[in-house]
């Protein structure tokens, strides 16, 4: 199939993403479905398992290592394969925090940069990587070391972007 029908379809998708993720930050919480990741116990180093998944990495762009590392953290997602397959993004629980919404919309964005490097569209690739880091940023940026009043709640996100990761 035409690379170009490929592209514009997952325009659309990420076009939507964003529709959904501007109209729910303005009103409430994104609800996903949380992923598991589960890796099988296997005799190899983790520096092989670790070569392993970063070659199955296409997107070598800009901020290529949290590209791999939240979709590596996500897991169940695949990039579509033609014009009529939409693929399957990551999903991500994000109901308990503000913050949540933004590292679901950076790994929604590193799966958008992952598919475009896999279409050979670079310089969309490189944008949605660089989306995927702002938004990174601005999840950081609601990270607070302040107790807090109340019920201590967790971030149904730290598990993918955690509050103590440098960037």
């Amino acid at each position: 199939m035409s690379k170009t029908i490929g592209a514009t379809f997952l325009s659309l998708v990420l076009t939507a993403a964003a529709v959904v993720f501007a109209l729910n930050s303005l009103s409430k919480p994104i609800a996903t479905q949380a992923a598991t990741v589960t890796v099988p116990p296997v005799a190899i180093s983790e520096s092989v398992r670790e070569t392993a998944v970063i070659q199955s990495f296409t997107y070598n762009g800009r901020h290529s290592d949290w590209v791999r590392k939240l979709l590596t953290r996500v897991g169940s997602w695949r990039c579509p394969s033609n014009a009529s397959d939409s693929g399957a993004p990551p999903s991500v629980k994000a109901e308990e925090c503000t913050r949540d919404t933004y590292v679901a919309a950076a790994v929604l964005y590193a799966w958008a940069a992952e598919c475009y490097a896999r279409q050979e569209e670079d310089s969309k690739a490189g944008d949605a990587a660089d989306q995927m880091y702002e938004n990174l940023k601005n999840a950081k940026s609601l990270c607070s070391d302040a107790p807090s009043i109340g019920p201590a709640r967790d971030c149904d996100t730290l598990q993918i972007f955690g509050c103590d990761e440098p960037l």
